[in-house]
């Protein structure tokens, strides 16, 4: 199965996106795609990098990052973690991504949340959660 980075164009600006991904290339992932989305998901993230306002349909459900804060004041991690591997725990995200590779997908992409935390991310995955997930 092939790993692919996301890059998280509502957290930083196109230069920095730029230095993420050929970091991850160089850190041995195969691929990278980029979020499709325009703002951040909240205040504290500040301008996103590719703010254009495009009028998805997203504009109307969750019209801006005031909206998303008020829809997900509730939202606890435990509740993220039952849908999405959160953490440093490599055996969940290989639990979680077995099912796919079962099925025969060739290529998983990981979403790495947290604009401020990509270092942290970057020294992490190569050395413990990409080789854990190409044994699937």
């Amino acid at each position: 199965m092939r790993i692919g980075y996301t890059m998280m164009c509502e957290q930083a600006d196109p230069r920095q996106l730029v230095r993420d991904v050929v970091r991850a290339e160089e850190l041995g992932f195969d691929f990278a795609v980029i979020s499709d989305h325009y703002n951040p998901w909240l205040t504290s993230q500040g301008h996103s990098g590719y703010g254009l306002g495009l009028g998805w349909k997203v504009d109307s459900e969750l019209p801006g990052p005031s909206a998303f804060e008020a829809a997900s004041q509730f939202v606890r991690p435990e509740d993220v973690a039952k849908s999405i591997p959160c953490g440093s725990d490599v055996q969940t995200f290989v639990d979680m991504a077995k099912p796919f590779a079962e099925a025969g997908f060739t290529d998983l992409a990981l979403v790495q949340i947290g604009g401020d935390q990509q270092d942290a991310f970057f020294d992490w995955a190569p050395k413990e959660l990409l080789p854990a997930l190409r044994e699937l």
